[in-house]
């Protein structure tokens, strides 16, 4: 049995069973039908009558179906491989035995991902959230660029143009190794669009930066307390000073040795520490056994130091200073930002932050002297915390109290 109906997937999902198998026509695709059987299943087939025989070619579950004309599609094209002579069942066979969207990401995160990306968990992450429900049982070059481009507007919806990019980026990226690895096939998400993506720009300015510092020191939670100024007074990133250890720390000579493995480029760091900093490491050692190897050791954690950043206290700093929208990571920009008007060199910051430069880096690097970044931390710091402690009537802005820094490069 069978009758015509708007093909709707909302509509469609809303059907009920009946007795006996049903079959719903698309009214604008011939041979498009959605069957609903007695226990409630509904799968997209393909339907034609030759003389007294009746072909039926199975499309998609009505679940894994993103867009109704994603199947109106793939219908279309049966029609047109039947008008050439050609079998439509015979052609979805073959396709059943290509290489699935799954397949591909578990070669794709075994040969590639774990083996050069520090980051890669954002890709699994990506895949499970944003690409699994999507391609994950389709065979590849069923993927056509139409669908990409409606599920990155979807991703775009729920979680904004960035996240849509980066999906994008891993999704292509998916592709053009599947190609490189040898297999025939054409890469749906080029010349896919990409989103804009505005510069991030956002620090604290200085009666933030005093109401946040002042928030961040009345913190009962001395790891909490502890973990947010650091991450404010050295500008590293949250993954690196989660894996901080002793062993890499010289509180002496106010040196931190951060190894590569805790390096988002990959390559080491020596950051000289200002005072205020060795301070507080100092404080947080003689509380800690000797035998404890992680600054922020985490007993609850496999690798022995906190996982991520303590999202609790974090909301209870940022709630207790009044500051909007600010993130771990605000507090790196916030360090560059005074390190700048303290009058440090641009050369002096990206070493000290780790940055690789385009061109040259080598050498620009052998010219930055180590006792020159550790002028311009403690120049750094020293302001921040001149501004922390700073009357409450003070202008928004304050001036800084600038260094005189040996130009680069100078024996």
């Amino acid at each position: 049995m069978s009758r015509t109906t708007p093909f709707d997937l909302k509509a469609l999902a809303a059907l009920k069973s009946r007795p006996k198998r049903f079959d719903y026509r698309d009214p604008t695709t011939p041979g498009l039908v959605l069957t609903v059987t007695p226990a409630g299943s509904k799968v997209f087939y393909w339907v034609r009558r030759v003389r007294s025989k009746v072909e039926r070619v199975r499309i998609a579950p009505l679940e894994d179906v993103q867009a109704v004309e994603d199947v109106r599609q793939v219908a279309r094209q049966y029609n047109v491989d039947r008008g050439k002579g050609e079998d439509p069942a015979e052609k979805l066979r073959a396709v059943k035995w290509e290489m699935k969207g799954a397949e591909l990401w578990t070669m794709y995160l075994d040969r590639h991902a774990k083996a050069n990306k520090r980051d890669w968990k954002q890709d699994e992450q990506r895949w499970k959230l944003r690409l699994r429900a999507a391609v994950g049982s389709r065979p590849l070059s069923s993927i056509k660029r139409a669908e990409v481009v409606r599920l990155l507007e979807k991703v775009k919806s729920k979680a904004g143009p960035v996240q849509a990019n980066r999906v994008r980026a891993l999704q292509h990226t998916m592709f053009e190794k599947a190609r490189e690895w040898g297999l025939d096939l054409n890469n749906p998400v080029s010349g896919t669009p990409r989103n804009r993506e505005a510069a991030k720009e956002r620090y604290l300015a200085p009666k933030e930066l005093r109401a946040f510092i002042r928030a961040a020191r009345k913190e009962p939670d001395a790891d909490v307390r502890d973990f947010v100024l650091l991450l404010l007074l050295t500008g590293v990133r949250a993954g690196t000073l989660k894996a901080a250890a002793w062993s890499d720390l010289n509180l002496r000579d106010g040196v931190w040795k951060i190894p590569a493995s805790a390096m988002k480029a990959g390559r080491p760091l020596v950051l000289p520490l200002a005072s205020p900093v060795v301070e507080l490491l100092r404080g947080r050692r003689e509380l800690q056994p000797e035998s404890t190897e992680a600054v922020f050791p985490s007993p609850r954690a496999a690798k022995g130091y906190l996982n991520q950043v303590p999202q609790k206290g974090w909301r209870r700093i940022v709630k207790a200073c009044g500051v909007a929208k600010v993130s771990p990571h605000t507090l790196r920009r916030t360090f560059v930002t005074y390190a700048v008007g303290a009058g440090t060199p641009i050369e002096v910051i990206s070493r000290l932050l780790g940055h690789t430069q385009p061109g040259g880096i080598t050498a620009i690097y052998a010219r930055v002297h180590t006792d020159l970044v550790r002028q311009a931390v403690e120049a750094t710091v020293k302001a921040m915390l001149a501004i922390a402690d700073a009357p409450e009537d003070k202008a928004d802005v304050l001036a800084f109290p600038v260094p005189r820094l040996a130009a680069v490069g100078a024996q």
